[in-house]
């Protein structure tokens, strides 16, 4: 990874970090002082702190999430109402039927198929080794811990970005096209880049059990061989996305 150029910080600035970085706030030094998702990521902790709240309750999560939701439905309410636009049932039923035709492409879509069954294989992963461990082995290496940390939080990213991916691929229009960083291109490549990580990750924990879980290692070899044939479906769905990675945050610094 490299540091973030002049001319790159003063585009995502321009056009707010949010929608080209993996959100990994707590390793972006370099930009998330001067980017507002983080900053209000920072002030809900702080309500959270004073209220006596969890703010990784699910509970909490909701709640937050469910407000802001509600803001942004009043607020496009708003503007509906200011521009004199009138949504009828019709138009309603129209569209839940178009949504509905492209969740069916998409969901027959390969890059989908895969990145799903990746995601999977992680959580089913990651649930059994933490099973498997006795009480004595509760406390794992510090090495293990930080890959199982790191793949705990991509993994879900794999299939999350690919899904908006595919969704904007249908949805962007010829001008959305030819942005620089087109949101098809940019959230294949946040999918594309979490899955490099996890492979990372599991490499790394492959070289770390092997003198003492061969079952683990079996087990790792398996994810390994599915994530290697989803990689050349990501080259063939989004092409040059070896070369857009440039153009996202990712771990805190272009990736």
């Amino acid at each position: 990874m490299t540091k973030i150029s002049k001319a790159n910080r003063k585009f995502f600035l321009k056009w707010l970090p949010f929608n080209f970085c993996d959100r990994n706030c707590e390793r972006c030094f370099e930009m998330r002082d001067d980017c507002w998702i983080y900053q209000d990521e920072v002030e809900f902790k702080m309500e959270c702190l004073f209220e006596n709240k969890d703010p990784h309750d699910p509970k909490v999560i909701f709640e937050r999430i469910g407000k802001s939701l509600a803001e942004t439905m009043a607020m496009l309410q708003r503007d509906v109402e200011k521009m004199g636009i009138e949504i009828t049932e019709e138009d309603g039923e129209a569209y839940s039927k178009e949504e509905a035709r492209k969740n069916k492409l998409i969901e027959a879509d390969p890059l989908y198929q895969g990145a799903r069954k990746i995601s999977e294989s992680l959580r089913n992963f990651l649930s059994d080794f933490s099973i498997s461990l006795s009480p004595d082995e509760m406390i794992i290496s510090d090495s293990l811990e930080r890959e199982l940390k790191e793949i705990g939080f991509y993994a879900h990213l794999i299939i999350l970005k690919a899904e908006r991916a595919l969704h904007s691929r249908l949805d962007d229009t010829d001008e959305m096209l030819k942005f620089s960083r087109p949101d098809h291109m940019v959230s294949g490549t946040l999918s594309y880049c979490s899955l490099l990580t996890v492979e990372n990750s599991l490499e790394n924990m492959r070289e770390i059990l092997r003198s003492r879980q061969d079952i683990w290692v079996m087990k790792i070899n398996g994810i390994l061989k599915e994530i290697s044939y989803l990689k050349k479906i990501y080259i063939k769905t989004f092409q040059g996305i070896e070369k857009f990675r440039g153009k996202i945050i990712f771990n805190g610094k272009l990736k």
